[in-house]
């Protein structure tokens, strides 16, 4: 949003003002805005290439590393022995009948 003319011209006084007021202060906002005028390098920081090497070997076992313990978590489970003879062709023994105490009046 740029300023409009007026605003511009009240901002151009002050400044004139300031500069034959504070000779010191106008020379340190000089100074602060000449260090500006450098470029987007005052904002930012070098980043090695060994950072983002290492940057991305975390992320990629960040990545990686739950895929495998999912893996691994589904073959943790043992499957049941199957209990019997196989030459009876039952898979599992037949059931214990129950005891006497439970039985009804009619079954005795």
């Amino acid at each position: 949003m740029s300023l409009s003319h007026r605003e511009r011209r009240i901002l151009a006084e002050i400044e004139l003002g300031l500069r034959e007021c504070d000779q010191a202060f106008a020379r340190r906002i000089d100074a602060l805005n000449a260090a500006a005028e450098e470029g987007p390098r005052r904002f930012s920081s070098h980043v090695s290439g060994m950072e983002m090497v290492c940057v991305l070997i975390a992320a990629l076992l960040l990545a990686v590393l739950p895929v495998i313990v999912v893996l691994h978590a589904g073959r943790a489970c043992p499957t049941p022995a199957r209990t019997g003879s196989s030459s009876s062709g039952a898979p599992y023994p037949a059931p214990n009948p129950p005891p006497a105490s439970a039985r009804s009046d009619s079954c005795r």
